[in-house]
């Protein structure tokens, strides 16, 4: 009777998921949300988009020859956006 016992509860057992520790909290990598506050300025981009700047704006050779103003340092893909003048 016993061994039938035992028997019947080892499978039961088996079934049970073990407590697990939780996920670590993940760490944020995304240098613009880590800091509290930063310094910059929204411009309004070429394409019609604000676009969040912490460089200085300059101004660059464009595809044809002509002067671009651009924000440098832009939050996003783009480090360097053409600005609407």
């Amino acid at each position: 009777m016993l061994l039938t016992l035992l028997a019947l509860t080892l499978p039961a057992l088996a079934d049970v998921p073990s407590i697990k520790q939780p996920f670590p909290a993940r760490s944020i990598r995304d240098p613009f949300i880590s800091q509290k506050h930063q310094k910059g300025s929204w411009y309004l981009s070429a394409e019609g988009h604000a676009v969040f700047c912490v460089g200085p704006t300059t101004f660059i050779k464009g595809a044809n020859g002509d002067l671009v103003r651009v924000a440098t340092f832009c939050r996003g893909f783009r480090v360097v956006v053409p600005l609407h003048d």
